[in-house]
């Protein structure tokens, strides 16, 4: 069995992370449900009398590998699929993955073909919960490198207890559990795989490839090509996980559309409603639906099973114990989320905010992304509530050229004020009444834009401020810790530490941000008022202020230029 992952690079997520990601989101056996399901199983059980095989007799992890490893090499060697091993001191990482021939692999496309993993505790010291966490960073690579699959199998071995636990993207559930003694239990299992279609093993044909490369089937039937690289993909297990890929319908065209795979709640409204309505409606400067359909739902995927409030991990197994996910996990009372496989086609295509070619381009691209947002509040009646430096892109050889994207947490005001108070934006972006959980407004929005803007300039096209940034203290601490930080920030007297911050081709930029937070935080009785006036006047009032003080900005550069 070779090292496959020998040439592949590490997550740049921590185990952390993937605990707040996946340990609250978790279910146990339920002994109703049967893996594998009777067919499979009843193809394993033809297949092991033809064979004639006889079940091992194992008791401890290493003698499970060393098993495993000729088993697999002289009686599962003739299937589509083949196991792959990586060895470390503390544990073993198996991969069952699609069989390819050796022309046909390339590095780096290890985890695409991935079907099944494993991992085998050898060192029985390190907790339950440390090897789980293991076995959701493979299963994260798993659905990073395929962006529409449906759930993972994951097989984790600790002592002489085996479990299949399954992931998917509204968490993760255990499938089976048992002893390595239940010898015919794990051979049943084991011959099942050989059997399992890419259905059955989770792999969905959204994404399907001919010579001219991967595509997706648009409406009226014809392929749009994805490009090799996602332009945006979000490192989360359980949730969205949000996948967007460059597009085009033929080998001349441009790169011109982005195909967006996400997994929202069932119960959210889609993006494509509120797109179409949009359009409808007239709003300029927003990206324009051209396809959209939805696909599996996680609850039918678990048919009908593992659909009742979560688990929670709870730390602290005994070393050496043989717990399994039943023992470390304590319910709660959160509802299990049913999520739902969509695909969202839209254009133009655009690029990230940070690549703005010139301070120029930044400030046009600013000042048009600030009218967009005002043609979607005003004219369609619809309030965006995710302002965010990947919310805004550049759209070249257009006269507007800055654009907004990604509706998923916009809501339709037409038939009167949301009353929701849960919070929606982007954590560094979001403004000081959101984090103090009010109801969402217009003004959250504009505010949401100066901290973008105070983000980009400082950033100076890259993705994360400098280390000793202050901008790093928006991602840290609770929402009421970061709500008094911000406040605290926006004063006029404290304002200039951002604006210290600012490279040198940026000094002019100051005066913009200074007129931005003049506009949006108005001083009432000496106190900085963060409050919203609905009124009519006074919201065209601050739209045109801010649009005006962008303008000054670009005639100034236009100017400075033109006399350099």
């Amino acid at each position: 069995m070779d090292n496959l992952l020998a040439s592949q690079p590490p997550l740049d997520v921590d185990d952390e992370e993937i605990i707040n990601n996946v340990g609250d989101r978790i279910h146990d056996t339920d002994e109703r449900y049967i893996f594998p399901e009777d067919r499979v199983r009843h193809l394993a059980a033809t297949f092991i009398q033809h064979r004639r095989l006889e079940s091992p007799r194992l008791t401890s992890a290493e003698a499970f590998i060393s098993w495993f490893e000729h088993f697999t090499e002289e009686q599962l060697e003739d299937t589509q699929h083949q196991w792959h091993s990586s060895r470390t001191d503390d544990d073993i990482l198996l991969l069952m993955t699609q069989r390819v021939e050796c022309h046909q692999s390339h590095d780096g496309e290890a985890w695409q073909r991935v079907q099944i993993i494993g991992h085998i505790l050898c060192n029985e010291s390190i907790d339950h919960e440390d090897g789980l966490v293991r076995l959701c960073s493979s299963a994260l690579q798993v659905f990073m490198a395929q962006p529409t699959r449906l759930y993972l199998t994951g097989l984790y071995l600790r002592a002489s207890r085996l479990e299949v636990v399954v992931f998917d993207r509204s968490g993760m559930y255990s499938a089976m559990s048992f002893d390595l003694a239940d010898t015919s239990r794990l051979l049943e299992l084991l011959v099942s795989f050989r059997s399992m279609t890419d259905r059955d093993l989770g792999r969905s044909v959204v994404i399907q490839t001919d010579v001219h490369g991967s595509f997706i089937t648009s409406g009226d039937s014809e392929k749009l090509y994805l490009e090799d690289r996602t332009i945006a993909q979000s490192d989360e297990l359980v949730g969205e996980g949000t996948t967007c890929y460059r597009g085009r319908f033929t080998d001349s065209d441009p790169w011109d559309h982005v195909v967006k795979f996400k997994w929202p709640l069932t119960s959210s409204r889609p993006e494509n409603e509120l797109l179409r309505l949009a359009a409808r409606r007239g709003v300029e400067g927003l990206i324009k639906l051209r396809h959209y359909q939805a696909f599996d739902r996680t609850s039918t995927l678990r048919q009908g099973y593992h659909n009742g409030p979560y688990r929670r991990i709870v730390r602290g197994s005994q070393p050496g114990s043989n717990n399994g996910v039943d023992d470390t996990t304590v319910p709660t009372d959160e509802p299990f989320e049913d999520r739902i496989l969509t695909c969202v086609v839209t254009n133009p295509a655009g690029r990230p905010l940070r690549t703005f070619a010139d301070p120029t381009e930044l400030l046009i691209v600013f000042r048009d992304a600030v009218k967009a947002h005002r043609s979607l509040f005003q004219v369609g009646k619809i309030l965006h509530r995710d302002i965010s430096a990947q919310n805004i892109i550049i759209v070249d050889h257009t006269p507007w050229r800055g654009y907004l994207i990604d509706l998923d947490v916009a809501i339709d005001l037409s038939n009167g004020p949301t009353t929701t108070d849960n919070i929606a934006g982007t954590r560094p972006f979001m403004s000081i009444g959101i984090l103090k959980k009010r109801r969402h407004t217009y003004r959250h929005d504009l505010e949401s834009f100066l901290h973008v803007f105070l983000w980009v300039v400082i950033c100076n096209g890259s993705a994360n401020p400098p280390q000793t940034s202050r901008l790093h203290r928006w991602s840290k601490g609770t929402w009421e810790e970061s709500a008094a930080m911000k406040l605290d920030d926006m004063r006029e007297e404290n304002f200039h530490i951002y604006l210290d911050e600012f490279p040198p081709r940026f000094t002019h930029f100051k005066q913009v941000a200074e007129a931005m937070r003049g506009i949006l935080f108005p001083a009432h009785n000496g106190q900085l008022w963060t409050g919203t006036d609905g009124s009519s006047a006074v919201t065209n009032q601050i739209y045109e202020g801010i649009i005006a003080a962008i303008q000054r900005a670009i005639d100034e550069e236009v100017s400075s230029d033109t006399l350099g």
